[in-house]
Formats: structure tokens, C-alpha cells, sequence
């Protein structure tokens, strides 16, 4: 019996050091890439093969990872577009790789942001709403057909990957703005309430003139203008505003009338029926509320950002959670 013991005894101790040599190897090997990526800038495929399975962090925001497997797909997306951007956009402004790898890394650390404030508002972005915004894309080009075209051909991508790489982000941040504008204990949306209200108490008083008030207080290009937007027609403006103006009388003044913008105070200057089209002659005075971009530029002071990738940095400028290429609307 003490030979098999011996035996067994012999074969468990062979096991457990083909055990510790095989983790001593996989330890120097992600040691390896680690200072291959951090040190070096390893961008190669193989890498890439490797980060999207060791999780090699490029970013922190928050106490949470941007991986490095990300950074590398966002800076080959973008390689990828202005390589083929459009021959309308100057290629003078087509960016070397360095740049690019700082746009990338930047818009990265805005979109995390933007995904852990969404968090806090319970946010979130369903594959139905995905679905309905792709549709609304396709019915403005001419086909799906023609869609999937210009995706494949500017970024790359198939329909799915741009439903999460863009769409999912778009739809988000829209979210956001909503949540904020709603969120009456912020501190922003408070103080403009305020400031809109003691607006509004000298327009009623009209003790100055409303364009005079307009340049003083309002919030948005028009205040050099005294407020004044010219005529639209129905449908140029948000619901709110047309709704509130063409409740109007020439010549009168609304009270607080709230759009995703902020607070508006209108004064209708007249109409006029163009065919079967009512035109509306307008000036305004804005109190600007929460807009998301201001409210992350602001929050994101406070947060713990790093960036452990070699000669990058986190630069605002350039943290854009959209893509070059599209708008907005998302519209291709």
C-alpha cells in the first residue's frame, strides 16, 4: 500500500506544479500586453483579440471601466469614416491617428457619463424604441437598402452595431434631457424659475420695454435683437410655444410658458394668414433650465476621470458622444 501512496502523492504534486506553471504563463502573458498596451500603444489585431478577452482597462470614470477592447473598435470606427468621409468635408480636417485616438478616448468618457447620470434617473433605452428610431431613418433616405449602404461604407457597421453604438446613446441622452428639464429640486431649474418669475413681474409692470428686458435678461441669440424671432408658420416651433403664442392677442404678452429650452415669455407682434398658413410675428425673452450638455460639462467637473493610456488625456473639447458624420436627429 506505501507504493501507491507514494504514487499518488507523486502524481498530485506533478499536477499542482503543471497547475502553477500554466498560471505563471498566463500571468506573464497578460503581464506582457499590459506593457505592450500601456507602454508601447500595442494596437494591432492580435492585441485587440486579446483585450476583448483580458479586460485591460483604458479609462476610469467613476470607478468604472472603459476597456481598452472598446477604445481600440471606437478609434478603428473613426479611422474607418475619414478614410471614407465624403468628398464634400475638406480633407484638411481629417485628423492624424493621434487625434484620433484623443477623440476617441474623450467621446468614450463622455458617453460612460452621460450612461451612469442616465442610471440615477432609472433610464433606460428599449429595443422597441430602437427599432421605432431606426425605422424613422430609414423612411427619411430612400431605402433600408440605402441606409445599410452608407453604414457599411462610412463606419463599417451593420444595422445592429449602429442601433448600439449610436442610437442606444442618442435615445439616452435624449431621455436625460427630459429627466432634467423635469426635475424640479435642481438647483439650476430652481434659480431659473426664480429669475424667470421676477422677469415676468417687470414685463407685467412695464416699467421698461419688453425688447429692452428681452436684451437684458433673455438667454439665447435673440437678446441682441430685443427677443425678436420674425414670423413662423405652424409647426416651426415646440407644441408648447406655438401653442402659447397662438393663444395671443397682437400686441399681448404670455405668462411662463416652459419648453424643453427653458422658460419663454412671449409677446405676439401680429399675424397674418398667408393662403391656407397662419404666420406668427413673435419676440421672446428666454430663462434657459437644465440642458443636458451644460449639466454633464458642469457635473463631470467633480468626477474621477483617468485615462492610463500613454500620452492621452481626457479633453471635454473633444468629448462629443456623437459620431462625426451624423447629426442630431441620427439622420444618415
Amino acid at each position: 500500500m506505501e507504493p501507491i501512496k507514494k504514487m499518488k502523492g507523486n502524481k498530485n504534486k506533478v499536477i499542482n506544479l503543471i497547475f502553477l506553471f500554466l498560471v505563471a504563463v498566463i500571468l506573464i502573458f497578460i503581464l506582457v500586453f499590459a506593457i505592450g498596451i500601456y507602454g508601447f500603444n500595442w494596437q494591432d489585431s492580435f492585441t485587440k483579440k486579446v483585450s476583448s478577452i483580458v479586460p485591460y482597462p483604458s479609462a476610469l470614470v467613476n470607478y468604472k471601466f472603459i476597456s481598452y477592447s472598446d477604445f481600440l473598435e471606437d478609434k478603428e470606427t473613426l479611422i474607418h469614416y475619414y478614410e471614407n468621409m465624403p468628398d464634400s468635408e475638406s480633407t484638411s480636417s481629417k485628423p492624424n491617428d493621434q487625434q484620433v485616438a484623443q477623440i476617441s478616448i474623450s467621446r468614450l468618457i463622455k458617453d460612460e457619463f452621460i450612461r451612469q447620470i442616465a442610471k440615477k434617473y432609472d433610464i433606460k433605452v428599449t429595443d422597441l424604441e430602437l427599432e421605432q428610431e431606426m425605422q424613422k431613418i430609414i423612411n427619411q433616405s430612400e431605402s433600408k437598402e440605402r441606409v445599410e449602404q452608407i453604414l457599411s461604407q462610412l463606419y463599417n457597421w451593420k444595422p445592429e452595431e449602429f442601433k448600439e453604438n449610436v442610437l442606444r446613446s442618442y435615445l439616452r441622452r435624449s431621455k436625460l434631457q427630459d429627466a432634467l428639464l423635469a426635475d424640479e429640486d435642481l438647483e439650476i431649474n430652481k434659480q431659473a424659475k426664480e429669475k424667470a418669475e421676477e422677469v415676468l413681474e417687470k414685463v407685467k409692470k412695464g416699467e421698461e420695454s419688453f425688447e429692452n428686458l428681452a436684451k437684458e435678461y433673455s438667454q439665447d441669440a435673440t437678446a441682441s435683437q430685443g427677443g425678436y424671432l420674425g414670423f413662423f408658420s405652424q409647426g416651426e416651433m415646440v407644441s408648447e410655444f406655438e401653442q402659447a403664442a397662438l393663444s395671443l392677442k397682437e400686441g399681448e404678452t404670455s405668462d411662463l410658458v416652459k419648453t424643453q429650452f427653458g422658460y419663454h415669455i412671449i409677446k405676439l407682434l401680429s399675424k397674418k394668414e398667408e393662403g391656407e398658413n397662419l404666420e406668427l410675428e413673435a419676440s421672446h425673452i428666454l430663462i434657459k433650465t437644465a440642458n443636458v450638455d451644460t449639466y454633464i460639462n458642469e457635473q463631470i467637473k467633480k468626477a474621477r476621470i483617468y485615462v492610463f493610456l500613454k500620452d492621452l488625456k481626457w479633453d471635454k473639447e473633444l468629448g462629443s458622444a456623437s459620431l462625426p458624420g451624423l447629426n442630431t436627429n441620427t439622420s444618415l
